[in-house]
């Protein structure tokens, strides 16, 4: 049987539609869940983000809902405050005003503050909880050809393409054998 994959993409808030969708999905799935039918879910930004509630902390999907919904309004409720103040002009957007959110782009690497963004990711998925890497065999939950997950990732300011972040080569002994999965997307 070929696998199933999971693919999520970003969009900030929008990603309630796909959360929405797999709420739909698991009424016809029921009595089985989106966990028991999907090899691999990757997703990028937002997707990402459901992803890794899904999957790597193993949340139903009406609770990565409820999570994502809080993590959204903390995450995207305003955008970084402008470096110039004075050049925004409020009521519409002036072509200085997107000048200048392409410079905030820049020079911050994001829209919205970083701060913000790990303190809110922190209280979702906790401080100290690995998301990615290899699981010891004794350890709660640990399922040695399990479920793989994947984020993409990429830098706005600098040229280092996108590269998937995920649990695909997580035992000790794979590590030496193939090494970490770089994608390099155009």
């Amino acid at each position: 049987m070929s696998p199933s994959i999971l693919a999520l993409d970003g969009g900030g808030v929008r990603g309630v539609i796909p959360l929405e969708y797999l709420l739909l999905m698991e009424e016809h799935l029921r009595p089985c869940t989106i966990h028991d039918v999907v090899d691999l879910a990757i997703g990028t930004s937002s997707g990402g983000l459901i992803a890794l509630g899904l999957f790597a902390m193993l949340w139903d999907v009406a609770e990565c809902s409820e999570r994502f919904n809080t993590l959204a309004n903390q995450i995207f409720r305003e955008r970084r405050r402008s470096i110039f103040p004075l050049l925004q002009i409020s009521g519409y957007k002036s072509l200085l005003g997107e000048v200048t959110k392409w410079f905030q782009w820049l020079l911050y690497d994001s829209c919205y503050d970083s701060q913000v963004f790990d303190a809110a990711l922190k209280g979702a998925f906790g401080e100290n909880r690995l998301l990615f890497g290899a699981t010891r065999e004794r350890s709660p939950g640990h399922r040695r050809s399990g479920l793989k997950v994947g984020v993409i990732a990429t830098s706005i300011s600098r040229s280092t393409g996108a590269f998937v972040i995920g649990n695909f080569n997580i035992s000790e002994d794979s590590k030496n054998k193939y090494g970490k999965l770089y994608v390099t997307m155009f």
